[in-house]
């Protein structure tokens, strides 16, 4: 077993192969430079696959080794940390669920969802138009 592990750390920087490593900068999300497990010296990132969040000094990576360098692939999940918000279409529809809530933002614009049910619009206007019957219903309403 020992043979085949020190193969694979000779071998580290082959074109094609997977690895893990540690984020050792990062400017804007991206990481600048990472440190492959097992290694001391830094290698500058060539790149990042389209789905890679954005990343932090410190982070878990999982890296492909490309002739120009190493192409961060994915995040790896910190401790204690879920899994990121489901993403499904439903025939058409597209589900986001979130065990927490849901903020969309843009802006000063917002919109939250919170797991208890509560709903939270909040913008400079907010304009309703319904070609059709517009309902409101609660337990109470309140206007201004």
């Amino acid at each position: 077993m020992k043979s085949k592990v020190r193969q694979l750390h000779e071998q580290r920087l082959a074109v094609g192969m997977v690895g893990i490593g540690e984020v050792e900068a990062a400017e804007g999300g991206e990481a600048l430079r990472v440190i492959l497990c097992g290694e001391t010296e830094a290698l500058s990132v060539a790149g990042h696959f389209s789905a890679v969040p954005p990343l932090r000094a410190g982070d878990k990576v999982a890296l492909l080794a490309s002739a120009e360098g190493p192409l961060v692939i994915g995040r790896l999940r910190g401790t204690g940390e879920g899994p990121a918000p489901l993403l499904q279409d439903l025939e058409g529809r597209l589900l986001i669920a979130a065990g927490e809530g849901l903020c969309l933002q843009a802006g000063e614009s917002r919109i939250e969802l919170d797991a208890d049910g509560r709903i939270r619009l909040d913008g400079r206007e907010i304009t309703s138009i319904a070609t059709g019957r517009q309902r409101l219903q609660g337990a109470t309403i309140e206007l201004n």
